[in-house]
């Protein structure tokens, strides 16, 4: 009789099981969802897509608190232009109207369709019925976070000197990019391009891949999609400490790198130079010291982290990025080895400390990067 009533339950809640992968495949794909364990009383848990976790969802109290701590806030303007149906970016996350008596909704991950939780006993009993069934073996591959604004548990992560963040970013293989067959072009002369690219590995540059399409679109910025999802995340956590994040850049195309590095070269030398070097001169090598001064600031095209699709500028509210390092929100993030952005997955880029590795200390980018590849 138990096991008929098992599994009248198991088929009232049209399970699917899910097949064993590999784990950062299978949280990805599960991003969003809720998930039932069909091998134990039917506990449910919530795949964060912010960091990939799952969250317990317990009893109805339960349920409503994990709802309000993990809700990404919406404008009511936004949210009307949905129409009923939110972007695919928002996809499995739970958005909040703060400013509509804080109503929360549910962002069905397959069908983009929004689900109002109400009361926590209506959260919990629609959460539930969204629920996808798993095995323990399936389940056992997304790691546990707890159900508050903690969303490390009692993870630990690797420390890293601020020479060895650098270098673990250059060696780190990104998903979704490609390297391209062919040099991207600087001046449109090769031997003036040949002779920057000869600085820039000498003042610690390294070639960096560039992103596939399609990369989530949001405001003015793109960003590969676990990118994206771990800086709203990251937001929303700074915001709870008390700090306004707001980011500055994101993605940035070779030729989009291209024409900021000329520009700011030609600026340099009209000012300190008076003049702009010729493609000769710079292959002759004439210009060495003013390309050495740019790239103290600006990477080459080819060279920057931003192409990747994965890196981020971010900046205090009401002050620039590059004030960032000077900010209270830095300290907030930089603390016990950057524990708060590797929280997010975030690494930093260029940390203060590292030297000939590319640009000056840039305290303001940081680099998502699969937690997996630096948790102990």
């Amino acid at each position: 009789m138990r096991k008929l009533v098992v599994s009248l339950f198991v088929l009232a809640l049209a399970v699917t099981v899910v097949p064993a992968e590999a784990a950062t495949e299978i949280s990805e794909r599960l991003s969003g969802r809720i998930l039932l364990q069909v091998q134990e009383n039917g506990e449910a848990w919530y795949v964060h897509p912010g960091d990939m976790q799952r969250y317990y969802m317990g009893r109805p109290h339960d349920a409503f608190n994990l709802m309000q701590n993990l809700a990404l806030g919406v404008s009511n303007t936004d949210f009307d232009s949905w129409n009923g149906q939110a972007p695919v970016r928002l996809a499995g996350w739970i958005v909040l109207l703060p400013h509509r008596d804080g109503r929360a909704y549910y962002v069905n991950p397959i069908s983009l369709s929004l689900h109002y939780l109400g009361r926590p006993l209506d959260a919990w009993l629609l959460m539930r019925s969204q629920g996808l069934g798993i095995t323990n073996s399936d389940l056992r591959f997304i790691a546990v976070a707890g159900t508050g604004s903690n969303i490390g548990g009692s993870i630990n992560f690797r420390e890293f000197s601020s020479t060895e963040f650098s270098n673990f970013l250059n060696t780190y293989s990104f998903a979704n990019t490609f390297f391209a067959s062919t040099r991207i072009t600087i001046t449109e002369n090769e031997s003036a391009d040949a002779r920057i690219r000869t600085i820039a590995a000498s003042e610690g540059y390294v070639r960096q891949p560039i992103a596939e399409p399609p990369l989530v679109h949001f405001s003015d910025h793109h960003l590969q999609k676990n990118a994206y999802n771990a800086w709203q995340n990251l937001k929303l956590d700074a915001a709870r400490a008390g700090f306004d994040l707001r980011l500055v850049s994101s993605y940035r195309s070779p030729e989009e790198q291209r024409n900021m590095f000329m520009e700011r070269f030609i600026e340099y030398s009209k000012a300190v130079h008076g003049r702009i070097f010729t493609d000769e001169e710079i292959a002759t090598g004439e210009a060495d010291t003013a390309l050495r001064v740019v790239m103290r600031t600006t990477a080459p095209p080819g060279y920057s982290r931003h192409q990747t699709g994965y890196a981020i500028d971010i900046a205090a509210s009401g002050s620039a990025s590059t004030n960032f390092g000077q900010s209270a929100a830095y300290q907030w993030l930089s603390a016990n080895n950057f524990f708060e952005a590797k929280l997010h997955g975030f690494l930093p880029s260029y940390p203060l400390g590292a030297d000939n590795l590319g640009p000056k200390p840039e305290p303001w980018e940081y680099v998502w990067v699969d937690r997996i590849h630096f948790t102990e």
